[in-house]
């Protein structure tokens, strides 16, 4: 599972001494809001299918 990380908290998840689950809290609300689902086939989840098929 991706984890999306808001602007502001991009220092914090890259800060090798900051803890993961304190990021973790962050408001993620906002990080979805500009995001669309977009339904695809189960051949672009298929590593046996590497061609422009997959693509769009």
């Amino acid at each position: 599972m991706p984890v999306i990380v808001p602007p502001s908290g991009y220092a914090a998840w890259l800060d090798s001494q900051s803890s993961k689950p304190d990021i973790l809290a962050f408001d993620a609300e906002g990080c979805y809001r500009n995001q669309q689902l977009t339904p695809i086939s189960q051949r672009v989840n298929n590593p046996a299918h590497d061609d422009k098929a997959c693509l769009w």
